[in-house]
């Protein structure tokens, strides 16, 4: 068994849109021709488009997308402002002392100094600062935005692809009781009885009768 990609197959009608079979293109740029009778073709929502379907996932993209990108955004945020960051500024009591023309007065070698503190500064570690300057640890007000953004996402994709909230597939939300949730599951059983039903036709009406000539003649009708 070898997988292909299903863009790869496109549908041969005639004038009257009648399937007369199925073309497959290959990496080299080839066409090959598929006979209708050794192919199964499933089409999703067919009344979205008789030949082709409509996939599931069309409606998920938008949701996926967003998740996509609000994820690196979250690792971003994290790496470099949730553990807080460090600052050094002057003490105010001792401006008056250590101010010049250009401001406070440091020098080279100092000012590298605290650069390298703030740029390799470690949890563990200890610094003695020149006089009249502290060092700060900034940390900025926790958000919660990356994380309901990712649950609107979850949700969004969850109701894209049929299945309720209450099924552990998604987050549950505020609410919820067990006559919900069965409610909610019966729903989700019989759309999923709708599709096993529709598969169940494609071989009942696709593989079945080319099996039953094959084996049995035209004599024999196919079973239900």
């Amino acid at each position: 068994y070898k997988k292909r990609e299903p863009q790869s197959f496109s549908v041969v009608n005639d004038t009257y849109g009648n399937v007369q079979g199925y073309v497959q293109r290959t990496d080299d740029g080839k066409e090959l021709q598929i006979d209708s009778r050794r192919m199964l073709w499933h089409v999703y929502q067919p009344e979205q488009d008789t030949d082709y379907g409509r996939s599931a996932l069309i409606t998920a993209y938008t949701h996926w997308w967003s998740k996509k990108n609000i994820l690196p955004m979250r690792n971003i945020y994290i790496e470099r402002v949730a553990g807080g960051f460090i600052t050094v500024q002057t003490i105010e009591g001792d401006l008056t002392k250590l101010r010049g023309k250009d401001g406070i007065t440091l020098s080279a070698d100092n000012k590298k100094k605290l650069d390298d503190l703030v740029t390799n500064a470690q949890t563990s570690m200890g610094a003695v600062l020149p006089a009249g300057y502290e060092l700060i640890v900034q940390v900025p007000g926790s958000t919660d935005a990356f994380e309901m953004s990712e649950m609107s996402c979850n949700k969004g994709i969850a109701r894209a692809l049929l299945q309720p909230n209450l099924l552990g597939f998604a987050e549950q939300g505020d609410y919820g009781s067990r006559g919900q949730s069965a409610s909610q599951f019966d729903a989700w059983t019989l759309l999923l009885d709708m599709e096993c039903g529709e598969l169940a036709n494609l071989i009942n009406e696709q593989l079945i009768p080319e099996l039953t000539l094959w084996n049995f003649g035209p004599d024999m009708e196919p079973p239900k």
